[in-house]
């Protein structure tokens, strides 16, 4: 009975396959996470962006609808507000008031006894 006993390079051919295998094996691994790194890379800004545009604060407008109330034709002071600080969890919001301007009011720095107090509230 013949025995086959491995020869030598045979044997070293298919741990140098073996190897090669694992390496392509490792390249591919490399590859795929190479890979899922840049379209994290790219998708997360541009889902940023998007979501950024759609979901942005805007500006608060108050547009009375005439059907309901009918204009007022009484004094109106034009305020500009700015938001400097908001703690939600003590209630307390800080602002920078600006008076612009003034609508059909007699009121001056000449006229003062023209002049009303203005009472101004926010609603939670």
């Amino acid at each position: 009975m013949a025995s086959i006993i491995p020869s030598e390079p045979n044997l070293q051919s298919g741990l140098a396959n073996e190897d090669s295998r694992a390496e392509r094996r490792h390249r591919k691994i490399l590859r795929t996470w190479i890979a899922s790194c840049v379209v994290f890379l790219v998708i997360a800004p541009l889902v940023s962006i998007l979501l950024g545009l759609h979901l942005h604060a805007r500006d608060f407008q108050y547009i009375p609808d005439e059907n309901i109330s009918p204009p007022f034709n009484g004094r109106t002071v034009l305020m500009e507000v700015v938001l400097v600080n908001a703690d939600p969890l003590v209630g307390v919001m800080t602002m920078d008031w600006t008076v612009v301007g003034e609508e059909k009011s007699d009121c001056s720095a000449t006229n003062l006894g023209q002049c009303s107090d203005i009472n101004i509230y926010f609603d939670k």
